[in-house]
């Protein structure tokens, strides 16, 4: 953990990648990997452990495996033309019309930081396999909306709640590849897009959730504008932390590895414990054979473990009154869980 937590330094003749195997018993192997973001993404792991199953099982059945992959340095040459293009003008005015001007903070820091704790984060991990899981993906498919869409319909009406405020920004991570060949290159694509959404009272909850992901199709279409460009644009100061306070992320991160018939995998994603923004929720699903997965990445001067254990539980208790009452007002979901509610009262 400490190795893995332990940045790389950008310099000439440091290489930006770490691999190892660790033995734990006769039974058990580690296979340890840590890239830098600047040089790979999470399509791009997907695509390193992808070839190296295959080249495994190639070695070991002595059954020959051919591989074809696109060109990274054409792709790259094509995303560096893109920002001098009148398509990415284009998008600029997109943004720029959409997003006029900073909704309010949404987030205080709280807590000090000192020296190297500067955005220094903790984690929070919640699991669910089985009837919890069903529960989630029955969910899914009644609104027609994924984990990270739904998430942030239940953010805004909670901050819309607590907060009195009605105008939110939230990051949404993605992987900028324009085909399925592209998701094999093991490099870099992965950008930031802003969310810009409204919580006003009267709206009913399914009318919020479809808005969320009308919004979204629209804005997938001007995805290549650079975030630093519009921070530019609405003169977000840096000592601000940036125009994003809160990502909300969905990783349908299925790499199960087909090494044959006597070797199985589990994959685990360890926390780098330093996070750009405020925090990220982040949904992974590794698939039927790995409980799905919420992991919340925090900065320490904004909260601590108790308060992102609350606001989870809050969130998952909006998430399910959606299934439950689609047609209620946001204004009458309930906030907080009976436990609370019992210490309130």
């Amino acid at each position: 953990r400490t190795k893995l937590a332990t940045p790389f330094r950008i310099e000439k003749d440091t290489m930006l990648a770490d691999h190892g195997l660790i033995r734990i018993s006769a039974e058990e192997h580690w296979y340890y990997f840590k890239y830098h973001h600047l040089i790979v993404d999470g399509y791009g792991i997907s695509g390193v452990l992808q070839y190296i199953a295959k080249k495994y099982k190639s070695l070991v059945s002595g059954e020959p495996v051919t591989f074809n992959y696109p060109s990274y340095i054409e792709e790259a040459k094509r995303a560096a033309a893109l920002y001098t293009s009148e398509e990415y003008a284009a998008e600029g005015d997109y943004w720029r019309k959409k997003i006029g001007q900073l909704p309010s903070k949404l987030l205080q820091k709280k807590f000090k930081e000192e020296g190297s704790m500067k955005n220094k984060c903790d984690t929070f991990i919640l699991e669910f396999a089985g009837e919890d899981r069903a529960v989630l993906e029955a969910l899914q498919t009644a609104t027609n909306a994924n984990l990270q869409q739904l998430t942030i319909a239940a953010m805004m009406i909670y901050y819309g709640r607590t907060s009195g405020q009605e105008d939110f920004i939230f990051g949404i991570p993605l992987h900028r590849r324009r085909n399925k060949q592209l998701r094999t290159i093991a490099g870099m694509f992965t950008g930031v897009i802003p969310f810009a959404g409204s919580y006003k009272a009267g709206t009913r909850v399914s009318d919020l959730i479809k808005s969320v992901l009308s919004s979204q199709r629209e804005d997938y279409r001007y995805q290549n504008y650079l975030i630093g460009d519009l921070s530019r644009h609405l003169n977000v100061r840096h000592d601000d932390d940036g125009l994003i306070e809160i990502a909300v992320n969905f990783a349908p991160v299925d790499f199960h590895l087909d090494l044959g018939e006597e070797l199985s995998s589990v994959l685990t994603n360890v926390p780098s414990g330093y996070l750009p923004f405020p925090m990220e929720m982040f949904w992974y699903d590794y698939g039927k054979h790995q409980p799905l997965q919420l992991r919340i990445d925090n900065q320490l001067a904004y909260f601590n473990k108790e308060e992102i254990s609350g606001l989870v539980q809050r969130l998952l208790l909006i998430l399910h009154q959606f299934r439950e009452t689609p047609d209620a007002l946001v204004e009458q979901i309930s906030l907080l869980p009976a436990e609370e509610q019992e210490l309130l009262a």
